[in-house]
């Protein structure tokens, strides 16, 4: 009876601490493959110059990969002071609690970059060549979705979570972005021209 408590000890593994550099990894990918594919999307149905929409959307995705960065930066900052300066009152006031091991802004907000680049850089790649816009826009949404998918499965398999879920938040949740900011850009199209 102990061999086998010890062994499911052994076995046993807390994916929790897992969770906060695996949202920022998932957060920092869906949010360079959306906001990389509006930037195709976008400038691709306005000019048919490759080097245009290349220059554009790359510069875009920097931006975005900085925005991230220190927007992951600042709010991991945050979480950090709560703990240590709520941990310091509850000292003083005698409740004798220990501060655990406490996040690492930087390291996570290098981590929602990196991911931002990388996955940002799949849909702009697959649409780098293709002259019709039309096609190019399709191209981009193709493989931004299924870069969505194989994020959600990467997501699901590094946190034990159920692969299904995973994946259809991450494509759902991609799409509604893209559609909505596409389709808010086809609005102000048509009725600027009023």
């Amino acid at each position: 009876m102990e061999s086998n408590n010890e062994e499911i000890k052994e076995k046993y593994f807390d994916y929790s601490k897992r969770a906060l550099w695996l949202r920022a990894f998932v957060l920092g990918g869906h949010e360079g493959l959306v906001f990389t594919t509006l930037l195709i999307t976008g400038v691709g149905t306005i000019t048919r110059d490759i080097k245009l929409m290349l220059l554009t959307s790359f510069t875009g995705l920097v931006a975005g990969a900085l925005k991230l960065a220190i927007a992951e930066f600042v709010s991991v900052y945050t979480q950090v002071d709560v703990i240590v300066f709520q941990t310091k009152r509850d000292i003083r006031m005698g409740r004798g609690r220990q501060i655990g091991q406490l996040p690492n802004p930087y390291q996570i907000s290098l981590l929602a970059l990196l991911a931002y680049v990388v996955w940002g850089t799949l849909p702009l790649l697959a649409a780098a060549s293709i002259r019709d816009l039309r096609l190019r826009s399709s191209i981009a949404i193709a493989v931004a979705s299924l870069s969505m998918f194989v994020l959600g499965i990467l997501g699901a398999a590094l946190g034990k979570t159920p692969f299904a879920r995973s994946c259809a938040i991450k494509l759902i949740g991609g799409w509604i972005a893209i559609s909505m900011s596409w389709g808010s850009k086809r609005f102000l199209d048509r009725y600027s021209k009023l």
